[in-house]
């Protein structure tokens, strides 16, 4: 399975799933800018982290919260990895070089899929 960046395409390519929010497979954890810090937002609260001055560690950290989130989802059967199966390309609007949420669903589904 692949990544490609969602604002490219209006429709989506055959086979491909959006995992944009919101959605059910969007990352909860938003990263917004704040007097030029950038910190991480889950709905109307703000992660109790120090802000960071790049958007970069901020989207790291988000990507982590991701993991823990997605794995307690996948354990609880709220979320199940089978909604990927037969798709090649999940789509977001992280860029291709940035860490993305993405990235945490493609290797869950791998592990999944090797079983």
């Amino acid at each position: 399975m692949n990544r490609i960046q969602r604002k490219y395409f209006k429709k989506l390519p055959q086979k491909s799933k959006s995992v944009t929010r919101p959605g059910r497979w969007g990352n909860p954890y938003k990263v917004v800018e704040e007097n030029g810090l950038f910190f991480i937002k889950l709905d109307q609260f703000k992660a109790p982290i120090d802000g960071y001055k790049n958007k970069s560690d901020a989207n790291k950290l988000a990507v982590i919260f991701y993991r823990i989130y997605l794995t307690k989802q996948l354990e609880s059967n709220n979320l199940d990895l089978s909604d990927f199966d037969g798709i090649e390309n999940i789509a977001c609007f992280c860029k291709e070089h940035e860490t993305c949420h993405g990235d945490v669903i493609i290797e869950k589904y791998n592990e999944y899929s090797n079983k």
